[in-house]
């Protein structure tokens, strides 16, 4: 994860000021939960502390490791065989994508084959 370089802040038709910054390409927004100019200046000093860690990015490999766990234990074989079938089919498709970057594009193209 790449550490953000610039920032500015905006106030919102709410009265609180925003921090805006880019982080890995893309661009991110966070209230300061303040009123005050100076406030969120003040929490742009403090970024570190400001800012959470983003989420590790699950493919769809993983998902689907996790997700057959989960049924394997809820439903029984045969449809657990089915919908292990048809997830390994659509990864061969789509290849290990995250899954944020899936979309229903995807998902028509696998259905069309």
């Amino acid at each position: 994860m790449s550490e953000p370089t610039t920032f500015s802040i905006f106030k919102r038709s709410n009265g609180i000021w925003y921090i805006l910054f880019e982080r890995d390409g893309r661009g991110c927004w966070k209230s300061s939960h303040s009123r005050s100019k100076q406030e969120a200046l003040k929490k742009i000093a403090r970024l570190k502390d400001f800012l959470k860690p983003l989420p590790k990015r699950m493919v769809l490999s993983q998902f689907i490791r996790e997700f057959l766990l989960y049924a394997r234990a809820t439903y029984s074989a045969k449809t657990t065989t089915m919908y292990a079938a048809v997830l390994q089919s659509f990864q061969k498709s789509v290849d290990d994508l995250p899954l944020d970057e899936l979309t229903c594009k995807h998902v028509d193209s696998y259905k069309a084959q």
